[in-house]
């Protein structure tokens, strides 16, 4: 009798992933591909590719008959649809007038038709790579497939973030098969949809068509920096009238000024050439209205649902730590859960567990918060050969974080690397620099000399949990820095390089049950210098995705400022290296 495996496929054209549960249920992997490729986002990529695939497989699962079931993250109608999309891309947009009009009927333009082709192409394209690899293990293996909407694998990978069972599911996002609000009454971990908003109104769009027009990329992801900016500006009553006239609330009725909201991106750069507004002004307005918009839907869900203090929270919009941070400070619920890949990137999760929902008609086993750590490992015997191969000078340790967090002790600045990496977007102690909080230079100092970034971009504090309360206001815990909380007026001068300039940091809360390595690393650090936090961010320069092998790590390592890189037990310090080993000129 075969054993059963379940693979989620996120198949969207940016950020696709795939995540695998064994016959138990039990969530085995999960990781974007663009950690692989090192292509931000992958756009346009399936994700299992063949070769990446077959690694994961053959590292995870003996060679044998298997039953294996797929679980997309977009049903079978939009799969279906895409291969329309997948025909038209044989013929040029440019020389075909037929389609031309077509598309301008529709009310899209050229960026709407290439949109439509990249994701096409991943949606036609994704599974090949599972049915290849088993059919060349040629074991009779069996290969099935199941659809699921985009919104329901969004609130399922909530669900199983956590062992709370009941609540208000909340799937806020750019838009998922006509929908851009999806309101759950979730019960014995089931979501029942109670209400789904199909209308142009989304927030995601409300914030890309922003991100756009004041000269960044939403389709790089740079929302970020519109949140990260906004503290800076302050609010502008034109810009929030303009944005309220796009974005319809009126009476629990979500609508929006016109059905085509990408030509409103031309209106708010011209409107924010013709009065000069500052970006700051723009991202400040922006956020003010995105959070009260936030609010009047919570506030719509509670008056479907009411008498529930958790929400399961998951989107793309549950990225925006910043308002995750307020509707927790203002205890709008008792309890908010919110996944470490709350995004696109997670309903690979999402699909994986629909699809063993539906195949065992019982539930995961879900015991605790769900570990991030679920992506690939950097293993020893690579790490010795590239030692044996390099002839550079590393050293191996005999207690990783007591030499860790002497060097930060020291005012270092490290790359810390361990296990396996996080899923989702944010590195969470696996895949890190990290940094003293007490010196206020170090974050320009990392932003100038190790990101290559903007310098009013804040870094993250790994807090250890049990000092939580003593540090924030409103402390509550947040595992995967799901959201920016107000620190005390009392510690803000103690650490000044994780204080951004409201007041708040978007914290991650460090136990020993979930990550025991770098809570020794953080303890450790406490015990040296009387604070129970450091400075955390991604290990990778910017435009870049979050490093995946050692010879990423390596290469990160080279090309900017970091004193020293602790991977496993092994440590390799700059200060130890050669002229000729530099490879970048003037490194500190």
């Amino acid at each position: 009798m075969s054993k059963t495996i379940y693979i989620g496929l996120n198949d969207n054209f940016h950020d696709p992933s795939i995540c695998i549960l064994d016959s138990e249920g039990k969530l085995v992997f999960a990781e974007s591909s663009e950690r692989y490729l090192q292509y931000k986002r992958a756009l346009g990529c399936p994700p299992d590719l063949e070769l990446y695939f077959e690694e994961i497989i053959s590292s995870h699962f003996p060679k044998d008959k298997y039953h294996v079931v797929i679980g997309s993250s977009w049903s079978k109608t939009r799969h279906n649809s895409s291969k329309f999309f997948d025909l038209i891309g044989f013929f040029n947009y440019d020389s075909h007038s037929f389609f031309r009009r077509l598309f301008k009927k529709m009310g899209a333009h050229r960026s709407f038709h290439y949109g439509s082709l990249r994701a096409a192409a991943a949606l036609t394209q994704s599974g090949a790579g599972v049915f290849k690899l088993f059919n060349k293990w040629n074991l009779d293996s069996v290969v099935t497939r199941q659809y699921f909407n985009h919104h329901l694998a969004h609130i399922a990978n909530a669900i199983a973030c956590s062992n709370e069972s009941e609540g208000i599911g909340l799937v806020i996002d750019g838009g998922g098969e006509g929908t851009a609000i999806s309101i759950y009454y979730i019960q014995n971990n089931s979501p029942k949809l109670v209400k789904a908003i199909r209308s142009k109104f989304s927030l995601g769009t409300l914030y890309s068509l922003v991100t756009n027009a004041i000269g960044y990329s939403s389709l790089k992801g740079e929302e970020w920096k519109v949140m990260g900016l906004a503290p800076y500006g302050k609010p502008n009553a034109l810009f929030d009238s303009v944005l309220k006239d796009i974005f319809r609330i009126r009476n629990n009725k979500y609508t929006t000024k016109g059905e085509i909201l990408g030509k409103y991106e031309e209106e708010l750069k011209s409107f924010i050439t013709k009065h000069q507004l500052p970006k700051e002004d723009v991202a400040h307005t922006t956020q003010n209205v995105y959070l009260e918009y936030l609010e009047d839907i919570i506030s719509y869900s509670k008056k479907l649902i009411p008498n529930q203090s958790t929400a399961f929270i998951s989107g793309g919009s549950a990225l925006n730590s910043s308002a995750m941070g307020v509707i927790s400070e203002r205890r709008l619920f008792e309890k908010i859960i919110i996944p470490n890949a709350p995004a696109d990137d997670g309903n690979s999760i999402g699909a994986a567990v629909l699809a063993y929902i539906n195949h065992t008609n019982k539930l995961p086993d879900i015991n605790s918060v769900r570990s991030p750590y679920l992506g690939s490992e950097i293993i020893n015997s690579s790490i010795e050969k590239y030692i044996a191969t390099s002839f550079l000078p590393f050293k191996k340790l005999e207690d990783a974080p007591a030499y860790a967090a002497q060097l930060l002790n020291q005012n270092k600045i490290i790359g810390w690397i361990q296990g396996r990496a996080e899923f989702g977007p944010r590195a969470l102690g696996n895949r890190s620099i990290l940094a003293h909080p007490g010196f206020s230079d170090n974050k320009d100092r990392i932003n100038s000399a190790v990101k290559f970034r903007e310098g009013y971009r804040p870094f993250a504090p790994s807090i250890l949990d049990e000092f939580g309360s003593e540090y924030f206001k409103n402390y509550s815990f947040t595992p995967y820095m799901e959201k920016a909380l107000s620190f005390k007026d009392e510690v803000k001068d103690k650490v000044p390089a994780v204080v951004h300039v409201n007041g708040t940091g978007r914290l991650q809360s460090v136990t020993k049950d979930i990550n025991e390595k770098y809570y020794q690393l953080i303890h450790n650090f406490y015990k040296l210098s009387g604070l129970p936090l450091v400075v955390n961010t991604s290990y990778n320069v910017m435009g870049k995705p979050i490093v995946h092998d050692l010879n990423d790590v390596m290469a990160v390592f080279f090309n900017s400022s970091i004193d020293a890189v602790i991977i496993n037990d092994y440590v390799i310090e700059r200060s130890s290296l050669s002229a000729k080993d530099n490879h970048r000129d003037g490194v500190i």
